[in-house]
């Protein structure tokens, strides 16, 4: 091997205005996400090779593959991200790329972006390419939109790149980062506040959201408000969690409201269990992560009743997510 590289980007947690940033509604008005990023990881290995073979891996599927060139890769290949990044970053030199996240697929953390993110960081790294974080973030964007087909937002792609507590305006400008200022005492406050919890159900957003905002294109009144509605939320959501306001439980599940009211596959039975045990148990409430149909639920509760909580969700055997909160973007972490 000629180089190798380690590459980190973080998973993300929406607390509020997820749609919103998809186009076309971000384009005819504006959207408006509020997110941190946590310490769950895409991990990618890139090593440069001296012949021009393609080795790909993804241990979260078990699937290994190698290839004589691109070429062969782009039309055998059923690891599609990492051929199409392989082919947005113009790589003319054989790689191997391996791939670990350690999470659910489908969990909704946007695990699929930080993978993106990680592996663009390490093949422009890798070939001597400066390319500044949002740029990076556009060109993830550019990756899932046109060679992957897939209909996104801005937020993910920003949220892995710079990391932290961030809201983001998107227009039809572009994306417009702010970087939040939470105080350690409340970032702490809220740990102890909130509870992740996979549903274990595998998500399938893309339909979701393209059927949403195929619906917005045609005017249906329904989602135009319940979008424009979601974006006041968000709004409302950024002050509360920059002041660790209690109201961000009844915010987020004022959110999922509005969010499962959009499509009747966005909730399952699954879903719909973990919320009635958490609130049942003392949860104000909270929200699906991404963009629903499974994956994973933030809760909110009080200290002295998210034991309690826990523990009857996992009797139901829903599986608890331990977190904290990152304020790491992507990163190297191993140049040669």
């Amino acid at each position: 091997m000629d180089q190798e590289i380690k590459v980190q980007a973080p998973m993300r947690l929406d607390f509020a205005g997820g749609l919103t940033d998809v186009p076309p509604f971000c384009i005819d008005e504006w959207g408006y996400v509020v997110n941190s990023t946590i310490d769950k990881y895409a991990n990618v290995r890139i090593a440069r090779r001296v012949d021009k073979r393609i080795v790909l891996e993804s241990k979260d599927y078990n699937t290994k593959e190698d290839y004589p060139s691109i070429v062969e890769a782009m039309t055998t290949s059923s690891l599609s991200l990492l051929v199409s990044a392989i082919r947005l970053a113009g790589i003319d030199f054989g790689v191997e790329i391996s791939v670990h996240t350690g999470i659910p697929p489908g969990s909704g953390l946007a695990a699929s972006t930080a993978v993106s993110i990680a592996i663009l960081k390490g093949l422009y790294t890798i070939k001597n390419t400066e390319i500044r974080l949002r740029r990076l973030a556009q060109s993830a964007i550019h990756l899932e939109m046109t060679y992957l087909n897939n209909l996104v937002g801005s937020q993910d792609q920003f949220a892995s790149s710079y990391g932290g507590f961030n809201s983001f305006k998107i227009t039809k400008n572009g994306t417009q980062r702010h970087k939040l200022s939470v105080r350690r005492s409340i970032v702490d406050q809220m740990q102890r506040r909130l509870i992740l919890c996979y549903s274990g159900d595998t998500r399938i957003s893309g339909n979701l959201v393209r059927n949403i905002m195929d619906r917005y294109r045609k005017g249906e009144s329904k989602v135009v408000k319940g979008l424009q509605h979601i974006r006041e939320i968000a709004v409302k959501c950024e002050e509360a969690v920059v002041r660790g306001d209690p109201s961000l439980g009844k915010l987020m599940y004022s959110h999922w409201n509005v969010h499962r009211s959009l499509h009747p596959d966005a909730t399952t039975d699954q879903i719909e269990e973990i919320f009635a045990t958490a609130m049942e148990n003392g949860s104000s409430g909270g929200k699906v992560i991404g963009a629903g149909g499974g994956g994973c639920v933030l809760l909110y509760c009080d200290p002295d009743k998210k034991q309690r909580i826990q523990e009857e969700l996992e009797n139901r055997a829903y599986r608890i997510i331990s977190f904290t909160f990152s304020k790491l973007g992507v990163h190297i972490l191993q140049p040669n």
